[in-house]
């Protein structure tokens, strides 16, 4: 591993070296996928020499061509997947190539990695190979690229492993399950294969030196979890003369997850569950992780109110903030927890909208609200009471026409935990992995939010017909005067539902209206500056609409009374003026 890595330090001191002389600087930057481009090949395109492309865990589909001088390395090993999608090669390097690829997982192709025409220097480390025991695939295959380094990879259910037409270093990896051949190739000596493990290939090839056979004890390859159990034979078992393991500081592992550039990611904890529950209390149980690394390692607890949202402080009474340091049990119980704590906002509640026996309700969302109940009642919310489910508006029907309803909305949530879990080994400096996948529970009852804020509206049978006040010939004189939902506008149609329309005389008024008025409406809209006058000629009409509507039967009675006894007196004073005149 010395060898590869002296090889990338005096190909940048060289480099460093030539741009001196040219009068510029080597670029060393690094380029993040997919945060900063969303595929590979577009991060290696806009690449400089020195660079480094780093690729977030995830899974990648794309068919990538190397450049010279440029790192290619994930972010995780175990969790950062390349895909053929079934074909490949999923990367190729061609000519004078010299860039190492570092900590993936490579799936489904017919080739991984192919490296032809002489690539110089090329060093592929700390991958593992898992493309498909198909007889025709390839896990790599070098063609006259002698210098090529294979150096601490895990090569697990492939076709052929490694396919080479020439002497190359491969040191320090795990061949397991071919269906062909572990390591194979025309021509191909052994005289630089050296502290390699081989099991159950259907054939292995030239063992080369130092070599090991037996079962190499992962973890679980079913979950292409590759890390090694604690009696696996490739732990320490690496060349003597290549430096380290990063992650333990001794003597190097063989395999992805041993050498100086292992990434020392313990991986995901699995089987993560609620086993049992109470108001106030959460147990939890997870799969233990059996790396050898991890054996006398700890687990880490994380725990909040919202997917992914781990910033939790209520357990143990508020004493146990998340995380949680859970130390090497595989079962924790979050205890003392206050969920009633977690009451929902209340909504906020739109004008309603009135319709014919009906009144359409909307209100603004609340962050985590599982659903809503609608409150209404002829003089208090209070009165009925109505669970619509997780929507944002609903319509009362049956309501009676006229009649005022004040209405209020409350949201109510469960009391949700969402939990996750993480590994960290036993080494000096606790490497963590990633969480786990998340679970989430509910205790206690539901929670319910206060009253919104309360509207008042009746609903109105006239709020079926058209008045649109935008549109010619659509609209009645009131609304053009007022707009549409003023007060004076709904104040006239209840005065008409209560009083016109339960008359012989009043229907036909109402029906002569709805045939003349939308013309001068349409005219009023035409010739705005009228709009005041128009307000200032009703509004006598309003008052009285307004008296009679809202006040009591016998106030209501007294006022059209004292209304009729104006108009007869008004007509009498004018008779008698005719009447003196000469």
């Amino acid at each position: 591993m010395k060898g590869v890595f002296t090889q990338r330090a005096l190909a940048a001191a060289l480099s460093m070296l030539l741009g001196l002389c040219a009068a510029t600087s080597v670029h060393a930057a690094d380029l993040i996928v997919p945060t900063g481009y969303a595929k590979i090949q577009a991060a290696i395109d806009a690449a400089e020499f020195g660079d480094r492309v780093i690729v977030e865990p995830g899974t990648y589909q794309e068919a990538i061509v190397l450049k010279d001088g440029i790192e290619l390395l994930g972010r995780e090993t175990a969790r950062t997947l390349l895909s053929g999608g079934g074909s490949g090669p999923i990367i190729s390097a061609s000519g004078s190539v010299s860039s190492p690829i570092s900590n993936f997982t490579f799936i489904n192709a017919s080739v991984g990695i192919q490296v032809s025409n002489d690539a110089s220097g090329l060093a592929i480390t700390n991958n593992v190979f898992d493309i498909g025991a198909t007889p025709g695939s390839f896990a790599i295959v070098i063609q006259a690229s002698p210098k090529t380094q294979i150096l601490n990879n895990t090569f697990a259910s492939n076709g052929t492993a490694i396919s080479r037409d020439a002497d190359i270093d491969i040191r320090n990896n795990i061949f397991a399950n071919s269906q062909t051949v572990a390591i194979g190739g025309q021509a191909a000596a052994s005289a630089k294969v050296s502290y390699n493990l081989f099991f159950n290939n259907v054939l292995t090839g030239p063992t080369g030196t130092n070599f090991l056979t037996g079962d190499p004890q992962f973890v679980d390859p079913g979950k292409r979890d590759f890390h090694l159990l604690d009696v696996s034979p490739c732990i320490d078992a690496g060349d003597p003369l290549l430096d380290p393991d990063s992650i333990d500081n001794t003597a190097s592992d063989i395999g992805a997850y041993g050498g100086q550039y292992a990434d020392p990611t313990p991986f995901p904890v699995s089987g993560l569950a609620v086993a049992s529950i109470t108001d106030t209390s959460i147990e939890l149980v997870w799969s233990p992780n059996m790396s050898y690394l991890n054996t006398f390692g700890s687990y880490r607890l994380y725990y909040g109110y919202a997917p992914g949202q781990y910033n939790g402080t209520d357990a143990e009474g508020g004493g146990a903030p998340s995380p949680i340091e859970v130390g090497i049990d595989t079962t924790f119980t979050l205890l003392d927890l206050n969920p009633l704590a977690r009451t929902p906002s209340a909504p906020v509640l739109d004008d309603p909208v009135a319709g014919d026996t009906t009144l359409n309700v909307s209100w603004k969302p609340v962050a985590g609200a599982a659903g809503y109940t609608l409150h209404y009642g002829a003089s208090s919310p209070g009165e009925h009471s109505l669970d619509v489910g997780n929507v944002l508006s609903y319509a009362l029907t049956g309501l009676t026409n006229g009649q005022s309803y004040r209405i209020a909305v409350t949201s109510y949530a469960p009391a949700n935990y969402y939990i996750a879990v993480t590994a960290l080994d036993s080494t000096p400096d606790m490497h963590e992995s990633a969480k786990s996948a998340e679970v989430v529970t509910q205790i206690g009852p539901l929670l319910e939010s206060g009253l919104s804020n309360i509207k008042t509206e009746y609903p109105d049978a006239a709020a079926g017909y058209p008045i649109l006040a935008d549109t010619r010939g659509k609209c009645f004189i009131a609304t053009a005067a007022y707009g549409q939902d003023a007060p004076a506008v709904r104040t006239l149609r209840v005065f008409r539902d209560r009083y016109l329309v339960t008359s012989g005389w009043g229907r036909r008024f109402v029906a002569w209206y709805y045939r003349n008025s939308p013309a001068w409406a349409a005219y009023l809209n035409d010739n705005p500056v009228l709009k005041p006058l128009v307000r200032v000629a009703l509004a006598p009409l309003v008052i009285l609409a307004a008296i009679l509507t809202e006040s009591t039967s016998a106030a209501a009675a007294g006022t059209a009374l004292i209304a009729g006894a104006t108009v007869f007196l008004s007509r009498k004073k004018r008779d008698a003026r005719k009447g003196s005149r000469p």
